[in-house]
């Protein structure tokens, strides 16, 4: 399957999951792909400047961030650290995060949410 840029969808959400301003998601698989519904979520995340995802728990999930381009913070099981190109974020079944977008530009991330003990 190829699926091209030009026919990735895109949404753009504001205050997503309790956070503050403007974040495009662009979907680069449909639902019905992902992964043998042993994921719920693979998209690219644009946060425009001080858009912010709230701090949340995930359950029953596992989130893997790997931050493209800018930089920002990420709040990790409730500490704050600073993130930028090339790191990963890794969020266990039962941990919390959230992310803001500390740049003047905007803060791009793959973002995968899979389902926690789904794979045999």
């Amino acid at each position: 399957m190829i699926i091209h840029a030009k026919d990735q969808p895109q949404e753009t959400l504001e205050n997503y999951s309790g956070g503050s301003g403007r974040i495009t998601f662009t979907t680069l698989l449909p639902d019905e792909a992902l992964f043998k519904e042993e994921a719920r979520f693979f998209k690219v995340m644009s946060f425009a400047p001080n858009a912010s995802i709230g701090e949340h728990a995930h359950c029953g999930t596992i989130a893997l961030y790997i931050v493209l381009a800018g930089h920002g913070i990420a709040f990790d099981d409730g500490i704050a650290k600073d993130i930028a190109a090339g790191d990963v974020l890794y969020t266990s079944d039962g941990g919390t995060h959230g992310i803001c977008d500390a740049g003047s530009g905007d803060l791009v991330v793959l973002a995968a949410v899979l389902l926690e003990n789904r794979a045999k």
